[in-house]
């Protein structure tokens, strides 16, 4: 097989290791981290609930051996990534080929966690990288070598490891949440703060979501309104397809016509993963079509360059001008609980 490589095809030069940490935590587990690493960590992010990316300076796999060494109550599993591919079946099969590292003496297992939605499952992950190994022998009980494959969305992360490479630690944090009553995600609990700001959504009837997968606004929303659009060409959450006054419709909040939304908004709400820039360029064709007559308008305004502060202030006065040629005008700019320091949230009313 060809000679291991180490570097990602979609992210930097710098090493990846893919942490599993405790749901509900992500926070103490990044700050765990970065005690471990030092000056060695680079960038350490919350990408899914119980799921943070560790960028570093130095070997990943000397990376993880710092973190297994360093007493730790949130971080589960710290796993050295040699690739960052699509996740496709056949991109997957090939990364590994890619990478190599299995001798002919060597015992193995391919392990995939999967999630989102894909055309195949986990298992079918297994089976084909390990029908496309072609040196050592499958043994799942006792491998030297695992390769390690983890689905989120639409990336992979895949790794051939020796034993000892992945690091497994026990997490000593009770549950954060009962059963049942632990958020879809991060954007769930701003909402909660939306609405001690803005009771008002309580009378609104219809609520227009945007950019809403996996669903959080939409789960709350849900029980003040009447009827919930929730607009997202990605899946929601299970349990919220299920709501009754939730439909989904599949498509760009650019895609949306007058034909998908039969009447007007009362609410319209958008705390889409898009800069606010993107946003600003295509929020004014939304709420001319859709808000109502005195309706709602709640939007984060997220910053991705360095200049952030500067980012959002443009960004906020460029959004204001375009409202207010709609008779929209911006009630507040604040800072949530939940915001992270890169968002903004703004509130609008139609008069």
């Amino acid at each position: 097989m060809p000679k291991r490589q180490h570097r990602s095809e979609v992210e930097s030069d710098l090493g990846l290791l893919f942490a599993t940490v405790a749901s509900g935590f992500e926070k103490d587990a990044i700050s765990e981290l970065r005690d471990s690493l030092g000056d060695a960590l680079v960038r350490c992010r919350s990408i899914f609930k119980g799921i943070v990316l560790i960028s570093t300076s130095i070997d990943v796999r000397k990376a993880a051996k710092i973190v297994e060494g360093h007493k730790t109550s949130y971080v589960a599993k710290v796993v050295p990534v040699d690739r960052v591919v699509k996740a496709d079946l056949e991109r997957i099969v090939d990364s590994v080929l890619e990478i190599g590292g299995i001798e002919e003496k060597d015992a193995f297992a391919v392990r995939c966690t999967r999630r989102g939605r894909h055309p195949f499952s986990s298992r079918d992950v297994e089976r084909a990288v390990g029908n496309a190994i072609r040196g050592g022998h499958v043994d799942l009980e006792n491998p030297n070598v695992t390769i390690n494959v983890e689905i989120l969305f639409n990336k992979a992360y895949v790794s051939v490891l020796k034993a000892g490479e992945m690091v497994s630690k026990r997490v000593g944090v009770e549950r954060k949440w009962e059963k049942g009553k632990r958020p879809i995600n991060r954007s769930e609990l701003k909402m909660v703060e939306i609405l001690e700001l803005l009771p008002e959504i309580a009378s609104c009837n219809v609520a227009l979501d945007l950019g809403a997968a996996p669903g959080g606004w939409t789960k709350i929303l849900s029980k003040y309104v009447r009827k919930v659009y929730s607009v997202d060409p990605a899946q929601l959450d299970e349990d919220i397809l299920k709501l009754g006054n939730v439909a989904h419709l599949p498509k760009k909040l650019e895609e949306l016509t007058i034909e998908d939304v039969p009447q007007r908004a009362d609410i319209i709400t958008c705390d889409a993963n898009i800069s606010a820039q993107e946003l600003v360029s295509v929020i004014g064709k939304v709420v001319a079509d859709f808000l109502s007559e005195k309706g709602l308008l709640v939007l984060t305004l997220k910053a991705v360059t360095p200049k952030i502060e500067e980012e959002l202030t443009n960004s906020a006065r460029a959004l204001a001008e375009k409202l207010k040629a709609l008779r929209v005008d911006v009630l507040t700019l604040t800072k949530l609980p939940h915001n992270t320091r890169r968002e903004l949230t703004c509130i609008c009313k139609r008069m």
